[in-house]
């Protein structure tokens, strides 16, 4: 994929050709919020939990239940917290 960078005085941000950007790099991904809240469910697991066990912060995880985009970095972490491929909650 084609990248497109734009650079403000603060840091780099980095726009891909769907329009999505970056921080400090790293492209954003959207789990499936079903899939992960039934795997929480699964596993007997709350937020706060997977927070800890991931290392995201429960805000973070908040918003990616609610159908927010996260970072691939962030996603590859929880899915490693759940013991479960990062396809499966996609």
């Amino acid at each position: 994929m084609n990248k497109c960078y734009c650079i403000n005085t603060n840091n780099m941000v980095k726009y891909n050709l769907k329009g999505n950007h970056t921080r400090n790099g790293g492209e954003k991904v959207r789990l499936n919020r079903i899939k992960l809240a039934t795997e929480l469910l699964k596993q007997d697991m709350t937020q706060v939990q997977l927070s800890k066990k991931s290392g995201v912060a429960r805000t973070t995880i908040s918003g990616i239940k609610s159908g927010r985009s996260c970072r691939e970095e962030t996603a590859r972490a929880i899915a490693a917290a759940l013991n479960v491929a990062i396809e499966e909650l996609m």
